[in-house]
């Protein structure tokens, strides 16, 4: 599991090897409702109605069971490798997210890649024949058959796409990987062909939402799904820096031992400026003489009535930093990272030479991380 996971401070769901986010799972079941009731060919009260709703849910418990199968084979692949492999995100059906799976060499991330696509193919043919067999015979089942070979066309063929973080996106990154000895490279330039894919995708479903209401439910489930690919293409970028850095980079290395300090005397007043800032660049160093006293961010500030500003100091207010854990900046970044979960509530401090210089918390860590991905600097990964 890549030291950066529990960062993401998601509330997941997690069933049969798939998580999904509960208001992402939300969103779907809600647009779910809306289509199979724009979709239905008929109510509840008629035969019609009541076969098709039957047929539909049937088809969606199986969808869910084959997706479950697709992340069992990454698993069953992984272990194979002697790898551990996470769930599949259900927001884009039998995809593994980084977070869910750090491949060590390209070999390994084509081989879990291809697995699960490979299942879905053969769940593909299988049905289908199945299905050809059913409706020459005009049995009852061919509606079902047809619904799954469908169901199951579609993952394959969403996962087959040459965009990360979907199994085609991984073995591409692999591809690009092997050549380049960069495993930053191959996600940067896998995630830019799914960025492409996602912005086509939406464009599709804008186009969908204006032909009429069948029209309508596709385009949405089209919108959804490219905002996802392009959401989890750009997360999943961040996350492979953060592993890199986590795996290879000291804390001093990616720059985040330093913050700003500012004399414990100075009037909030004076320090309004850098107290703002702090939502940014996180926490201030409250400091007396050459000492380290406490720290003070726009939380410090908010109880303190407006008319006191110009009388109290930062020194007032600040919060004392005698109970927070500390870490030298020669440190590597995962064990910030560990820290940080350990103690999520409470910023870190970082020292140089026994001295502090730096603090930082967990969503400090996030954008900076952020800024990371766009712009390496320093070193080369």
């Amino acid at each position: 599991m890549p030291v950066v996971s529990s960062l993401r401070m998601s509330s997941d769901v997690l069933w049969l090897g798939m998580r999904a986010s509960r208001g992402h799972l939300a969103l779907m079941l809600i647009l779910g409702g809306i289509s199979l009731d724009t979709l239905a060919p008929g109510s509840l009260r008629d035969s019609a109605g009541q076969r098709w709703y039957l047929h539909a849910a049937l088809v969606i418990a199986g969808s869910l069971l084959c997706v479950a199968l697709h992340s069992a084979v990454h698993r069953q692949a992984a272990t194979y490798l002697g790898l551990s492999c996470g769930p599949v995100d259900v927001a884009l059906p039998g995809t593994l997210l980084e977070e869910h799976f750090s491949p060590p060499d390209p070999r390994s991330e084509a081989i879990v890649a291809l697995s699960g696509s490979a299942v879905s193919l053969l769940l593909t043919m299988t049905f289908g024949a199945l299905w050809v067999i059913s409706d020459a015979f005009n049995a009852p089942t061919s509606t079902f058959l047809a619904g799954m070979t469908l169901a199951n066309c579609g993952i394959t063929l969403l996962n087959l796409l040459p965009g990360y973080p979907l199994d085609g996106g991984r073995v591409l990154r692999a591809f690009i990987w092997y050549l380049t000895d960069s495993v930053l490279s191959g996600t940067r330039w896998a995630a830019f062909y799914a960025q492409i894919l996602g912005m086509v995708t939406m464009l599709i479903g804008f186009l969908l939402l204006g032909l009429g209401e069948r029209g309508a439910v596709i385009g949405a489930w089209t919108l959804l799904l490219g905002w996802n690919l392009n959401r989890r293409s750009r997360d999943g970028v961040l996350t492979t820096v953060w592993h890199e850095l986590g795996r290879t980079w000291s804390i001093d290395d990616a720059e985040l031992g330093f913050s700003r300090m500012v004399a414990a005397e100075t009037r909030i007043e004076a320090a309004l400026d850098d107290l703002l800032l702090t939502s940014r660049d996180g926490p201030l160093l409250i400091t007396d003489g050459d000492v380290v006293m406490g720290t003070a961010n726009l939380g410090n500030l908010r109880p303190v009535p407006r008319q006191r500003w110009k009388d109290l100091t930062l020194g007032d207010i600040a919060s004392p930093v005698g109970h927070l854990v500390r870490i030298d900046d020669q440190q590597l970044v995962g064990a910030l990272i560990a820290m940080l979960d350990a103690t999520p509530q409470h910023p870190v401090l970082i020292e140089h030479h026994g001295r502090v210089r730096g603090i930082i918390d967990r969503s400090t860590l996030y954008a900076r991380m952020q800024s990371r991905a766009a712009f390496p600097t320093r070193k080369r990964l």
